[in-house]
């Protein structure tokens, strides 16, 4: 098949035991309407849901990368790193913010959120 108009692709990374659980965060539009008229009422514009969040395992060099660090993320896009893994007893997983790029239209989260009606 053609890789550019396949809808799903998967890319396959190592099963290592050090790998990094990283929750992606990606953000859709606040108003839904790319113009608002005098007569519209706003909140009838403002998306119920603008965040969209999956769970992945990471590279183990995510483990050193400190808050603020600007990733990326292959075939995904740029990140910043909201919050640093933290280890031990009260473990949470690194967050990463998609940094909007401009071109495209929704998020890819978004996208398939919407094709699946969710």
């Amino acid at each position: 098949g053609d890789f550019k108009s396949t809808k799903l692709k998967v890319a396959w990374v190592p099963d290592v035991p050090d790998a990094v659980p990283v929750e992606v965060q990606e953000f859709d539009v606040l108003i839904t309407k790319s113009k608002l008229e005098k007569e519209d009422k706003f909140e009838d514009f403002v998306n119920k849901k603008i965040v969209y969040s999956s769970m992945y395992l990471g590279s183990p060099t995510l483990r050193t990368a400190p808050k603020g660090e600007t990733l990326q993320l292959q075939r995904r896009g740029y990140f910043k790193v909201d919050s640093a893994l933290q280890e031990g007893k009260d473990s949470k997983a690194a967050v990463l913010i998609h940094v909007p790029d401009g071109h495209g239209k929704y998020v890819l989260s978004t996208a398939f959120s919407r094709a699946k009606g969710l």
